[in-house]
């Protein structure tokens, strides 16, 4: 009793031999198809780790416009005396934008 072991995204050799003889160029096209589809999986990471640092560039760009409009509306309303107001903008946009800063670094 013999006991063979194969494993791969490819037949094995003597496989790809036995489809050649049956169909000529069969090896060669079932290559062909395994270098395509490495290709198209390395294309698709590729993608996804792009759209994922685009989404996180998005992010940080939106956060940052959040930021900058509350602390111009305290901004504003330290000008108009309302120095309650304006403080709690203020408090806003600092207690909001710590975290930010300490779980960014973690991630």
């Amino acid at each position: 009793m013999a006991q063979e072991h194969f494993s791969g995204p490819l037949p094995h050799p003597r496989h790809l031999i036995e489809y050649d003889a049956i169909l000529p160029g069969a090896a060669e096209r079932i290559l062909t198809m395994a270098e395509k589809a490495q290709t198209h999986s390395a294309e698709m990471d590729r993608l996804i780790v792009q759209a994922q640092i685009d989404d996180q560039k998005r992010g940080m760009n939106y956060g940052l416009i959040a930021l900058l409009v509350i602390l111009a509306l305290a901004a504003a309303f330290g000008y108009l005396d309302r120095p309650i107001i304006a403080g709690l903008f203020l408090g806003a946009a600092v207690l909001g934008s710590i975290p930010v800063f300490v779980n960014g670094r973690k991630k």
